[in-house]
């Protein structure tokens, strides 16, 4: 949980705002939206770990 809040956290001010909690949920979207049509779908999540990997740059203490 902790290091899920402190990638989310990107300007490290110990909070997560609207616009961070945004571009997460928006990255999230695009991970699950396997086939890239804009919707989610049985299909897309279809034998696939549901969770996203680390965004590249962002720390995961």
């Amino acid at each position: 949980m902790e290091a899920t809040f402190r990638r989310t956290d990107r300007n490290r001010d110990g909070v997560v705002d609207g616009r961070e909690a945004n571009k997460a949920a928006i990255s999230h979207f695009a991970f699950l939206d396997a086939n890239g049509d804009g919707a989610i779908s049985l299909p897309d999540l279809a034998g696939r770990d549901l969770i996203a990997p680390p965004v590249a740059g962002t720390a995961s203490k």
